[in-house]
């Protein structure tokens, strides 16, 4: 595979500029893999034609393209700012490049252009994309906006642990955030373009689907699984569908670019018998592209019909390993025109799928596709769902924290039926652009929809189908390790190289237990000024505790009692209730603003709380007074969180 050492070099280069600064790191490659190359030119007429049979090309093709992904990646590596630069920024100006809609309000990504100083003066920017907050503004994709600007450096969240939210963020390039009220945002115009003009189409059909006569749940999965919109979704569907295996399903990906191709090849069947197969895979090619531009032209979307282009122009060309080379040369195009995508798990999930597919699929199939075509396509199927599975899991895991139990028979029992249902989303989306709402259809939408939400439901058990664990990056890389060394095996049908993989594949399981880090048992008192709540950590799992407003309650944890102040009880009820937990090792206080007495005389047993917090929604002056009036008392233990920030406690 000619792409395979260009692809592995770009990615080390990529890699590596990622955290290297300046551009000296890559030419310093790039010019060794020039002289080494200029050397062995000297030894051979044609080099070129060479390199596949001489060891020594690969060395200055590696030299070569990883120098080129080191000065990718730099050049188009995201700026950071010190403390005294972003002191002096006031305002912003620049084009939105997406949009999200939330309850609170609205996230939009804005690719800046200047920035403006306290001084007035303009400084032009490059890579510099931010998030831009507000309570709700009408703004699209393409609109030249102004607004004043705090910018301030993206963190994970404190009243977590941690998530590496920041961290990926930083990798798509974002680092900086700010809040702007809507009526202070200025519109400067907007461009035009290819990107601008999807989505706008997109809108369109969007807003059709939403005046429509289906159910309100059904408009959110559409329009979330046709154009990966989840702003419509419920959080409670949002987790069913995780938890059952089959988010993938709402995310636009290579699945639904494969669906397409797939129904577009199946209409044009005919065209086979008269010669005309290889004019059919170029208008399925021609109808992902149009799908991807009415679906908005996410960045996805659009890597994923880059795969497919690049896959289907090799089966075109009907030659061994092509497809395999194919998605090479299609993943290489993607690094070097964004080199942050190498970061991006879309990619990464993408890439592996397909490849799982090229490598077992066809080689595991037992079936003749000539004899049996039917029993063949069946199989495959079947092996498509299981490779997928496979190759994937141990990513999903890494990322997501989570293995889902019952993906393969989710996916078994819904993948067969999924183009069904989005020919008839399409059909059914493309009627409303025309101003016909077809009943027929609305109501297979509706009943399909609803027997799969339900299927979802119990299928998943309300989140007992998944294993909240993550995996560490060497059971990732020995997992993938020992099914690229499978896959070859296969191809080649060497018995050493399948003995090797499957003690790849042994050694990664029995590495799980001892790489994992479990994070302690604990909570996090929050931040927060709208509630009372707590984060609480147990066996691995995340929940979140929120404590009635304007009442006085409790919780237990193991050895930790946590109680909640948020009124002024009666000494007996307090009393009551403390002596109903006395033998409970840790206890602890916390207080809200329904407490809005001067001091704490009125609480008996003080000095029995380990640590008494004073919540983010107490009024300052009633804060400060109770800290006054615990330093009198020698009470040491108050601690503030408007202050200090959330504070951890460790069962």
């Amino acid at each position: 595979m000619p792409f395979l050492i260009p692809l592995l070099a770009l990615a080390a280069g990529i890699l590596l500029g990622s955290s290297l600064d300046g551009d000296l790191w890559g030419m310093l490659p790039v010019i060794a893999g020039l002289l080494y190359y200029l050397l062995l030119l000297k030894r051979s007429s044609s080099p070129l034609k060479a390199f596949k049979l001489n060891s020594r090309h690969s060395i200055w093709m590696l030299l070569l393209f990883s120098g080129i992904g080191m000065l990718d990646s730099s050049f188009q590596k995201a700026p950071r700012f010190d403390n005294d630069f972003l002191q002096r920024v006031v305002a912003a100006e620049g084009e939105v490049r997406q949009g999200k809609s939330y309850a609170s309000g609205d996230c939009l990504t804005v690719e800046v252009s200047r920035l403006i100083d306290s001084l007035g003066n303009s400084l032009p920017c490059r890579n510099l994309n931010l998030l831009l907050n507000t309570d709700g503004v009408s703004a699209n994709t393409g609109d030249m906006l102004l607004f004043p600007a705090i910018l301030e450096e993206i963190k994970d969240n404190p009243n977590r642990r941690p998530t590496g939210y920041a961290d990926r963020l930083a990798r798509e390039g974002i680092n900086y955030h700010t809040y702007v009220n809507s009526d202070a945002i200025r519109f400067k115009g907007k461009r035009n373009g290819v990107r601008n003009a999807s989505s706008r189409h997109r809108d369109q059909l969007v807003s059709a689907l939403e005046y429509s006569s289906l159910d309100r749940q059904t408009i959110g999965f559409l329009t979330a699984l046709l154009f990966g919109d989840r702003s419509f979704l419920t959080s409670e569907t949002i987790s069913t569908l995780s938890n059952s295996g089959v988010a993938h399903m709402i995310s636009l990906s290579g699945m639904h670019i494969a669906i397409i191709m797939g129904l577009v090849m199946l209409l044009l069947y005919p065209l086979k018998f008269i010669g005309l197969h290889k004019s059919r895979l170029w208008m399925a090619i021609a109808a992902i592209w149009a799908y991807a531009y009415f679906s908005g032209l996410a960045p996805s979307t659009v890597r994923a019909c880059v795969m497919a282009t690049f896959v289907a122009g090799a089966f075109s060309l009907q030659r061994k390993n092509a497809t395999g080379n194919a998605l090479l040369a299609a993943t290489f195009m993607i690094l070097l025109l964004n080199p942050s995508a190498i970061f991006d798990v879309g990619l990464q999930l993408s890439f592996l799928c397909v490849a799982s597919v090229i490598a077992f699929v066809n080689p595991l199939n037992p079936v003749n596709h000539r004899r049996r075509p039917k029993t063949y396509n069946l199989i495959s199927a079947l092996l498509l769902s299981m490779t997928t599975s496979v190759g994937t899991w141990p990513v999903v895991s890494y990322y997501f924290q989570k293995i889902p139990l019952l993906f393969l028979p989710m996916n078994l029992a819904f993948l067969p039926v999924l183009p069904a249902y989005m020919t008839g989303g399409l059909l059914y989306t493309l009627l409303l652009s025309f101003g016909i709402d077809s009943e027929l259809l609305r109501s297979l939408l509706d009943g399909g929809y609803s027997l799969f939400l339900n299927a979802g439901e119990m299928i998943a058990g309300n989140g007992a189908s998944t294993i909240p664990h993550k995996v560490e990056l060497p059971v990732v890389f020995t997992w993938l390790g020992g099914l690229v060394l499978a896959g070859y095996a296969l191809r080649r049908k060497k018995r050493s190289l399948s003995l090797s993989s499957a003690a790849l594949l042994a050694a990664s399981l029995i590495l799980i237990p001892f790489t994992s880090r479990k994070d302690p048992d604990g909570l996090i008192f929050q931040k927060n000024y709208n509630e009372i709540s707590m984060a609480v950590y147990e066996n691995g799992v995340e929940s979140i505790k929120t404590f009635p407003r304007n009442a006085l309650s409790c919780m237990q944890k193991k050895d930790c009692v946590v109680f909640s102040l948020d009124c002024i009880p009666s000494k007996e009820e307090f009393t009551e209730m403390f002596e109903k937990y006395a033998d409970i090792k840790n206890r602890y206080l916390i207080i809200g603003s329904g407490f809005n007495q001067k001091g704490l005389s009125n609480l008996p047993l003080c000095d029995f709380f380990d640590k008494i917090i004073l919540h983010s929604s107490l009024g300052r002056k009633t804060e400060q007074t109770l800290k006054q009036y615990a330093e009198n008392e020698n009470l040491t233990s108050v601690y503030s969180l408007r202050e200090s920030g959330p504070f951890e406690v460790l069962f």
